[in-house]
């Protein structure tokens, strides 16, 4: 059998460890940046439901940034912080596994550690008397901060659930829901966002246990690799108690930089003559699947059966292909950097990200 066969499953593939310290350093401050800059440039599409989970879920992939910042900083007993280089740019799956340990193990980690304000009093007194800055105290403050952060509730896993909401708005029973997910292969976040309706009469998702089957079918089907028209059949195959009528997926990344990634030709071209600035850029996508109509399967003597829908795919062949009725895609990157990138994104929705981290809007090129 060809090894090729395996590359998905290589946990090795395409990664490389980031061990010193100014590379880290440099890292944990470009693409947190990027993120909180997409945040705000998202924020900013229409859709109340869409932009409070968007404002829900980015925040705590930028909140996890921040938190392995302080891990890695000053992580001299581990192999360092793993990238994955292709197509991503962001953090290996595996990092989230080792967040989890470190929650579990936060508080015996904490017990032996001096108080932070102690940690401060060595660091001063020493910066005072000595002009430098001790290494000990300092990694063990930063090591301190890591795990008294670590809330899982506010930081990205590889499932995060989102809240049910209600469209009272609606002529019929609706509700909005929203997820985000941390695709294992593709080493990049995706946020998955729907609109429900009853399958059937009298059904709804808002009870607890239809909740769980909802949640527990989105978990074991959303994939990145996916086409979103399968995911979305898959989901309407699992007879739930809502049906999705619009499915819109926000695939986050890739990141691309002249110091950490495998970049493609154009955007190697594009970063070659401005090494010494460390240029990067991150680009997204919004993928959207609407329903064509419905059509009603199981009806018999003893049941009125469900409802499934039709989706509609326009005569695109990179739509059809896709198994999507809409994409929309977009790119923010230094604004100095910008000015360089006339013709490369002519068909994406540019942003830009100024040295103060405004972020401004230059147009669907």
């Amino acid at each position: 059998m060809e090894e090729a066969v395996w590359d998905d499953f290589d946990t090795r593939a395409n990664c490389v460890h980031v061990c010193d310290a100014d590379a880290v350093r440099l890292y944990f401050e470009q693409l947190p940046s990027a993120l909180a800059g997409l945040s705000a440039a998202l924020a900013r599409r229409p859709g109340a439901a869409e932009s409070a989970a968007i404002a829900d879920l980015l925040p705590r992939l930028i909140a996890t940034y921040r938190l392995l910042a302080l891990r890695y900083r000053h992580d001299r007993a581990g192999d360092g912080l793993r990238i994955d280089t292709t197509n991503s740019g962001f953090f290996h799956f595996s990092t989230l596994l080792d967040v989890e340990v470190d929650v579990s193990s936060a508080a015996r980690v904490l017990a032996p550690l001096p108080p932070a304000a102690q940690l401060r009093r060595e660091l001063a007194e020493h910066i005072v008397r000595h002009a430098a800055l001790p290494r000990e105290p300092h990694e063990q403050l930063a090591r301190r901060a890591y795990l008294e952060a670590l809330q899982p509730e506010r930081l990205w896993s590889d499932f995060v659930p989102g809240p049910l909401v209600p469209l009272p708005a609606s002529a019929t029973p609706a509700w909005f829901w929203s997820f985000g997910t941390y695709d294992r292969i593709l080493n990049r976040p995706f946020i998955y966002m729907m609109y429900l309706v009853p399958s059937a009469p009298g059904r709804t998702p808002s009870l607890p246990r239809e909740r769980t089957r909802l949640e527990e079918a989105a978990r074991r089907l959303a994939c990145g690799k996916l086409p979103l028209l399968a995911f979305a059949r898959q989901l309407d195959d699992q007879e739930l108690a809502a049906t999705p009528q619009l499915v819109r997926r926000l695939a986050v990344g890739p990141w691309f930089s002249s110091s950490f990634t495998e970049n493609p030709p154009a955007i190697a071209r594009l970063f070659e003559p401005f090494a010494g600035r460390h240029p990067h850029l991150l680009q997204w996508e919004v993928e959207t699947l609407l329903s064509d109509h419905e059509q009603r399967v199981g009806a018999g003597l003893l049941s009125a059966g469900r409802v499934q829908q039709v989706w509609w795919l326009p005569r695109d062949r990179e739509l059809h292909a896709r198994g999507v009725s809409h994409l929309e895609r977009g790119v923010l990157l230094p604004h100095w950097l910008a000015q360089h990138a006339a013709e490369l994104f002519a068909d994406q929705d540019l942003w830009t990200l100024d040295a103060s981290g405004a972020v401004h809007h230059a147009g669907t090129r």
